[in-house]
Formats: C-alpha cells, structure tokens, sequence
C-alpha cells in the first residue's frame, strides 16, 4: 500500500552504526548466461536478521557491492523484497535505487516506497559526470516524485566520477528529504562539506575515521557506516556503544584494532586501485569471514588478482578476531 505524504525519517534520528549488506547471491550469479533470478533469498533474509539481532541501527544496501549496477530487474524486485519483509519495519532500511535515468530510479523508489521501505540510498547516473547543477536537479527531481523516502546520497567519487563538492552539499541540503550522506574520507573537502550542510544533512564517515570525524565536529557526527558489519555485526555495536557512553578511550582502543583488520584490504592502500575490484574484493571478505553467505559476484566485475584475494582474505580473518576480542570483553569500559 502507497504512503503518501512527508518524509517518514529525519536527520535527526540518522544516529549509531549502519551496516551495509550485500546482494546475497546463490552460485547461478556467476553465469554470464544464466536467465533466472540468481538471489539466495533465504540468506538475505537471515542477513537482515542478523544485523538487527546483533545491533544494527539501520540498513543500507544496494550499492557497490549491493551489485546495484549488475542486477537484473527482476533480480532486484525479488531481492529488495526479501530484505524488506525481513526487516518488517523494526529498524529503518534503505534500498539502493540508482539507475541510468531519473525516469528509472523514480520507478525504483516508488517500488521500494510501497513495500514500507524508510528511504534509499542513492547515488547518480554515471554514463556521463554530471554536472554540479545537473545533480541537484536530479535528487530534486527524484525526492518531489516520491517526497515520502528519505534520502541518504550514495558520495562513491570513482563510481559516480568524483566527489560531491562542498557547494553541492550546501544545494544539496536544502531538500528536507535528503537526510545524510555516505562518504569516504575526512579531510579538508569533508570538513567544508560539514560546513555547509549547516545540520540538515549527516555526513557519515566509515567506521574507522567515526573519532576523527567526532573529535572535529562532535555536535554533528553522530553515525557512521560499515560495510565490515557483513564480515560481524559485533564490533560495530560495540563501537556505537562506546561511543554513546562517552567511553572513548575504549572507542579508540576498539578502533586502532579495526583499522589493524583493514590493513591488508585495500591492496597497496589505494582506495583508486581498490575500487577497481571493489565487488569481489568485499562479497570475497564476507564469504570468508563467514557470517552473511555473500555468495559469487555477477560478470562482469567477478575477476581480481590473486594477490589481491590474498589481502582479502587475510582483512576477513582479522575481522573476525576483532570480533572474538569484543565478545571477550576485551574492550569493556
């Protein structure tokens, strides 16, 4: 059933960790000629629970590694479904809804609107780069076709060919429906970006840069995400719950560990390099990690050096000791 009227979410409850999910994919995915719906509903499903039974404050899912670009229609009806009936408006949810056009990314919010989803997470068509005026008219165009989601912008500069200026964002921030804002990095651009977006929009920091962020601008960074919430919930939760105790000596120690999980991730730590293999490279740390089934990347970004694997599978290994290390209260205040 359609929910019509204002956006149901606000800036101001986008607060804690967002974990960030994969398209759980069952071995068909991997088929260049298979035809059929290649989604493990089951598994995503359990993914869900999982996110929420362990501390989850919301849910982001169909970006990158979402396999946004590579799902069938079809494949991505089914898929946003199960994770939607799996939620069942226990914690907010937003589903990835970028497309080539305006025209089939207002057809894909709406389609998630009416299965109660809370907002999406969104980023712009990448064919051509768009210019500053050209993408503020898109997420205006977008949030008055469906003015009931909320809006978190999807800031990937080597998806969506560069970054989102601080100019954009003060733009940008003027539509009430667009609530926050994936990003990567906190350095200068970020720090203008905070600047001015004056409040209306949470500029969310990854997991490990959540301090660094805080300590500039502890009024307003208030959440951050974590796509390391699929290799284990666990030390996200345990981060969120230091940090709004206060405890952030123990926040740190927690941190230095995580990055400690990251350091073989990103291969020569190029974030340019990473994103080349960003997909296999994040669905390959899940499926070694062992805790959500990511299952196989679709064609044609399945391929990665092996060295690179190597990296990868060593960043799930860390991950998951990381996590043994909270579950023993090693970080307890």
């Amino acid at each position: 059933m359609t929910d019509t009227g204002k956006c149901r979410f606000t800036v101001e409850q986008m607060t804690g960790v967002w974990g960030i999910i994969p398209t759980t994919s069952t071995p068909e995915a991997a088929d260049p000629n298979y035809d059929g719906v290649a989604v493990d509903v089951a598994e995503a499903k359990r993914a869900v629970n999982l996110l929420i039974d362990d501390g989850a404050d919301g849910i982001l899912t169909n970006g990158t590694f979402g396999e946004e670009a590579t799902l069938t229609y079809e494949e991505w009806k089914v898929y946003v479904t199960a994770v939607l009936e799996a939620a069942d408006g226990r914690i907010p949810m937003f589903i990835g809804t970028t497309m080539q056009s305006t025209r089939e990314t207002i057809e894909r919010m709406k389609f998630v609107r009416d299965l109660g989803a809370t907002g999406t997470m969104l980023g712009r068509p990448m064919w051509c780069q768009l210019s500053p005026a050209a993408m503020t008219k898109y997420y205006q165009d977008v949030t008055s076709a469906v003015p009931e989601l909320a809006v978190v912008i999807y800031d990937n500069p080597e998806a969506f060919k560069g970054r989102i200026t601080a100019e954009t964002y003060g733009e940008l921030a003027k539509i009430p429906q667009i609530v926050g804002a994936k990003t990567i990095g906190v350095d200068d651009l970020y720090k203008d970006a905070i600047a001015a977006v004056d409040g209306n929009i949470r500029l969310m920091p990854l997991e490990r840069d959540w301090m660094v962020a805080y300590d500039l601008f502890p009024e307003v960074s208030l959440a951050a995400w974590a796509g390391s919430a699929s290799c284990g919930m666990e030390p996200c939760a345990k981060l969120r719950d230091l940090f709004q105790a206060g405890h952030h000596d123990n926040c740190r120690a927690l941190l230095k560990r995580i990055t400690w999980s990251y350091e073989t991730f990103f291969p020569n730590g190029d974030f340019r390099e990473f994103s080349k293999y960003n997909i296999p490279l994040e669905k390959e740390r899940f499926n070694y990690a062992g805790y959500i089934k990511a299952g196989p990347t679709r064609p044609p970004y399945d391929l990665m050096p092996d060295s690179y694997l190597e990296g990868t599978i060593e960043a799930a290994r860390r991950w998951r000791v990381v996590a043994a290390e909270v579950v023993n209260g090693d970080f307890d205040a």
